[in-house]
């Protein structure tokens, strides 16, 4: 990212010296932990004769749990009980949590730490917003606690992405105006929450499937969060 020159203005009052909270998704943009997530979808799907490749489970990535395999249930025409279906998830969990129970610090993507490091350095609340049930275990293993002011999970909510509830909820705890929330994002679904949010957007990832984005990068290796506050000040 090229270095910004900042114009001379105000400050936003609301909240915090720089004006603007973070509000970022967890697997595969901040954690290495989405490989986890497909692991453990395909051993418990597998053994109902459900098959999900890779293709489909990228394309339905930033869903929660329930919608993700109500989607796969439907596509694969086989039905099950309300009952089956929580049981389902809640066996996915507990092998998930058997895959992600050596994470650590290593597991982090690369970028990420400095990024997160420098957005605490310059007092920017930082919220987890994630579909992941056991998010919190993630972050404690992953070592992103002390960073993180908010975690809000998906599972938790009455409506998961792409509708924007979880971002707007975000927005209420943390007391800052949508338009002073700056998402990361690195799936079609939670892109589309957040622009159904109104929220500033960051799309890491592939510049095509996140190019509705106001900012597009590969990953966190070559920008640093000032710059990001820098430029959301002068667009």
């Amino acid at each position: 990212m090229n270095s910004i020159a900042l114009k001379p203005i105000n400050l936003l009052q609301q909240k915090g010296p720089q004006g603007f909270s973070f509000l970022m998704n967890l697997d595969g943009l901040l954690s290495d932990s989405l490989q986890a997530h497909y692991s453990s979808w395909n051993e418990i799907l597998s053994k109902h004769q459900i098959e999900l490749t890779q293709i489909q489970f990228e394309k339905m990535l930033g869903l929660r749990d329930a919608d993700f395999l109500n989607q796969l249930l439907k596509f694969s025409k086989k039905t099950f009980s309300l009952s089956d279906r929580n049981q389902l998830i809640a066996e996915k969990n507990q092998l998930y949590l058997q895959f992600v129970k050596y994470l650590n610090e290593d597991d982090l993507l690369p970028g990420v730490r400095n990024f997160l490091v420098g957005a605490k350095r310059i007092q920017i609340p930082i919220a987890i917003i994630t579909e992941n049930a056991n998010a919190s275990f993630v972050i404690e293993r992953s070592g992103l606690k002390p960073m993180i002011q908010l975690i809000l999970d998906g599972n938790l909510t009455p409506h998961g992405k792409p509708d924007p509830f979880i971002y707007l909820k975000a927005s209420e705890i943390l007391k800052y105006p949508v338009n002073q929330c700056i998402v990361f994002e690195n799936t079609q679904i939670g892109l589309e929450a957040a622009i159904r949010a109104k929220t500033k957007i960051v799309g890491i990832g592939d510049a095509k499937i996140l190019q509705d984005a106001d900012l597009v990068f590969s990953d966190f290796k070559t920008i640093r969060a000032f710059e990001i506050i820098n430029w959301f000040r002068i667009m």
